[in-house]
């Protein structure tokens, strides 16, 4: 009786390194898959915003479509990941490649007929009490007017910059 008592006991031992180690390969498993993700993600978006750093001119770097397949990795897209940039919806399989195609539009989505190409602001100041182009405290003195819209800069140079571009430098005045 002392051995199958002996017998039972190195069983019980048995299942339960045997469980045990199933749930450990089920862990690594699972560990593997979210380690193998994050390297998509790092490998793909580094890859991707460090060669969208190299380029001088333009060149396009879109990899999938954003409606079914992601623009910058080419993985199937998540449905749940909408995103709107230039009036464009499009779709991503992670929120890291939404920033990178926000980042850089152009480079990963290919350009619809009758898309609208959105004006970049870089205006920093608002045309009254600051320079729209430098920021700066304006000069009273130096006035300009563009569509019918006055604005003060803080030096003569700003004037040309903004009559140049003054999408790009006022915003729209609000009507009374």
């Amino acid at each position: 009786m002392r051995t199958q008592g002996f017998s039972d006991e190195v069983e019980i031992k048995h299942m339960k390194l045997t469980s045990g180690s199933f749930a450990l390969i089920v862990v690594a498993a699972l560990s593997l898959q979210v380690f193998a993700h994050g390297n998509h993600d790092k490998k793909a978006h580094g890859k991707a915003q460090s060669q969208a750093s190299k380029t001088a001119k333009v060149e396009f770097l879109g990899k999938g479509d954003g409606i079914e397949t992601c623009p910058v990795t080419g993985d199937p897209v998540n449905k749940e990941l909408k995103n709107e940039v230039n009036g464009r919806v499009f779709y991503v399989c992670c929120e890291g490649c939404a920033d990178v195609v926000k980042k850089n539009p152009e480079l990963f989505l290919k350009p619809v007929e009758g898309e609208k190409k959105e004006q970049a602001f870089l205006g920093k100041g608002d045309g009254v009490e600051t320079c729209p182009v430098t920021g700066e405290p304006v000069d009273k003195n130096l006035k300009g007017e563009v569509d019918g819209q006055t604005f003060y800069v803080c030096c003569a140079g700003c004037i040309d910059t903004v009559k140049k571009n003054p999408a790009a430098y006022l915003k729209k005045a609000k009507a009374k």
